[in-house]
């Protein structure tokens, strides 16, 4: 019998998409639902400390998809609040 992970649980979750090693699993993950244009889409990268500031959370959301993406902070806002 093969066993597979649940991946609502948030550990199994960080596990596969959160590993060094992982990136273009985690970079087909998010280019799947966000349907950029393939000069927009995300490239496989390294992988930052996802513990933030809660207040700032926002902006580094913002900041971290433009790095990902090579757009400006001011598109990812306009696709972000459309």
């Amino acid at each position: 019998m093969t066993k597979r992970l649940d991946l609502r649980v948030d550990f199994a979750f960080k596990s596969l998409f959160g590993t060094h090693g992982n990136e273009s699993i985690l970079a087909a993950f998010l280019n799947a639902p966000l349907r950029f244009p393939d000069e927009k889409k995300i490239q496989t990268d390294q992988l930052l400390n996802p513990h933030f500031n809660k207040e700032n959370q926002e902006d580094i959301d913002s900041k971290m998809i433009s790095k990902l993406t090579g757009l400006t902070i001011e598109e990812v806002e306009k696709l972000r609040y459309q």
